[in-house]
């Protein structure tokens, strides 16, 4: 089962500590070997410290989910993803303030999207899917399949 509840209480990088839960997964492979090791490499921790990883498949049938996947993007949504990949978001927690990420996560969050499409932090041309499970519409999922 899928239930995002673990982000919900610790946060991550599109939804702050003690929010709602949140699904982090990624649409290529290499960006989930990245993103799972991502951690390790921000903290100093050994890599090897971290194998063995288990990856698992999932499928997302989603109908609300804002894509802002495109590294191309001019205008608003381009000078916020800019400040996104720029921004130290874990710092930014810890010293006890929302990241300008997990900002826009808690507005689609608010809106009732189900979801959105960005662009990896350790693979900027890999995108990465955050769903709010809390925010599914009826027909929507997001299940493991292997």
């Amino acid at each position: 089962m899928v239930t995002g509840l673990g982000s919900a209480k610790m946060g991550g990088r599109w939804n702050p500590p003690g929010s709602f839960p949140t699904v982090y997964a990624s649409l290529e492979p290499e960006a989930a070997m990245s993103e799972s090791l991502a951690a390790f490499r921000y903290y100093g921790w050994a890599l090897h410290d971290a194998m063995p990883r288990v990856f698992r498949s999932l499928e997302a049938k989603l109908c609300r989910v804002l894509d802002l996947s495109d590294q191309a993007e001019p205008g608003y949504s381009g000078v916020w993803m800019a400040q996104t990949r720029s921004e130290d978001w874990r710092a930014t927690q810890t010293s006890g303030r929302e990241s300008t990420s997990q900002a826009i996560g808690r507005a689609a969050w608010t809106a009732g999207l189900e979801g959105l499409l960005v662009p990896s932090s350790t693979s900027p041309d890999k995108t990465n899917l955050v769903a709010f499970p809390g925010s599914f519409a009826p027909g929507s999922s997001i299940r493991v399949t292997r």
